[in-house]
């Protein structure tokens, strides 16, 4: 029997913490500050099935359901959404009341709250997202998606604020650059189709709020490279795609590298970390944050200097080079954050040769096994800066 449909106020129960787990869940789209009210709204509507519930930046979507058999169809509403999830979240009730009318009323026991409701009418329309769908481990997309996303710059008039995540059959790769760094990660994965997509950061934190939540696996589909959807069972969130053209990855991916040295990832860090002290917020040297390496007949040592100071620090290579010397230049910085998120022990540093035989970056390549028994290879590569500054 369908749900009967509304024609007066309506009041119902629902449970306040599986509300407030939506809500924040919707929230992560939601366009906190805005010149358009609606924005900071979320659209409910009761139906047969739950409370569904939708919030939009008009850059990034989130839609969920709060499900239980209401056997009632009812108008949709709006209602300013960091108010409506405060009250739920500070609420005790295991269950609260709620009543839509002129007004809505939030009331748990004798604790009663009432919201203005916004126009519904002028919510956005949410877009249908249809077409390819590929259905992608939850794991081997989080891990991607925590290994790269440092690397992306902020420029949205560039495809460079998008990582692009390619689908293979065996393998789910991210890739992210900002043109100065350069960050990939390969997880296997059994998906069994293929799929190419830039997943912009204004879907990052909504992306993340979903994959939190999901299980096994979330669903991805691609509307004609216009808008991509990921959802996972009553979840979804949704955007649109760049019409920015991106950058070519792929040379830089396979551009062979030259072994300087294999690391430990935790020994470099803390060398780089230390050098920082004497380079960090020195306004009068352009070559803030960089460091040089010298690698010579097998010792690999690292020196950094300023106006105030200087120092040097030695690392123990492990095993063999296939280069016997070699010295450079590199943003610690960003090498840092770079090779922070690898979960191995040790890296494998790399020399990159441009066609003409000249430096031009260095290679951080790492590979470990997650529980599953799902590999990961990365590669976090910095662009060589000049002896000069910058």
């Amino acid at each position: 029997m369908p749900a009967a449909k509304q024609t007066q106020d309506v009041t119902f129960s629902i449970n306040r913490a599986e509300l407030a787990r939506e809500l924040d869940f919707v929230a992560s789209a939601s366009e906190q500050k805005t010149t358009i009210p609606i924005l900071s709204s979320v659209k409910a509507q009761l139906r047969g099935d739950g409370l569904h519930l939708v919030a939009t930046s008009m850059d990034s979507t989130s839609q969920s359901c709060v499900a239980f058999e209401s056997g009632f169809d009812s108008d949709p509403f709006c209602v300013e959404l960091k108010r409506f999830r405060a009250i739920v979240q500070k609420m005790k009730g295991e269950e609260i009341k709620l009543g839509v009318g002129a007004k809505l009323l939030i009331q748990d026991g004798k604790s009663k709250f009432t919201l203005d409701l916004m126009d519904a009418k002028a919510f956005p329309d949410v877009e249908t997202v249809e077409g390819q769908t590929v259905t992608l481990p939850t794991e081997a997309l989080s891990v991607a998606l925590a290994l790269t996303r440092h690397s992306i710059g902020v420029d949205e008039r560039t495809a460079l604020d998008s990582l692009r995540l390619k689908v293979s059959p065996d393998a789910i790769q991210m890739v992210g650059s900002d043109a100065q760094k350069f960050a990939c990660a390969e997880v296997a994965a059994n998906t069994g189709q293929s799929a190419t997509v830039a997943i912009s950061r204004m879907l990052f934190s909504s992306l993340d709020s979903l994959l939190s939540l999901a299980e096994d696996s979330v669903d991805m589909t691609v509307a004609d490279k216009k808008a991509v959807k990921l959802s996972s069972g009553n979840r979804a969130i949704s955007g649109r795609l760049t019409t920015k053209e991106s950058p070519t990855f792929d040379a830089m991916l396979d551009a062979p590298s030259e072994a300087l040295a294999t690391i430990q990832k935790d020994e470099l860090i803390g060398a780089l970390d230390r050098l920082m002290v004497v380079i960090l917020d020195d306004s009068l040297n352009k070559s803030v944050k960089a460091v040089d390496y010298t690698l010579d007949t097998e010792e690999l040592y690292f020196t950094a200097g300023s106006t105030v100071g200087d120092g040097v620090e030695f690392i123990e290579p492990i095993g063999t080079t296939d280069v016997l010397e070699s010295a450079g230049r590199f943003n610690a910085a960003a090498v840092m954050a770079g090779i922070a998120v690898s979960k191995s022990e040790s890296l494998a540093f790399g020399l990159i040769r441009n066609r003409e035989g000249k430096d031009f970056a260095y290679r951080f390549a790492s590979s470990w096994v997650l529980k599953s028994g799902a590999e990961v290879r990365y590669q976090f590569i910095a662009g060589k800066m000049a002896k000069t500054g910058g």
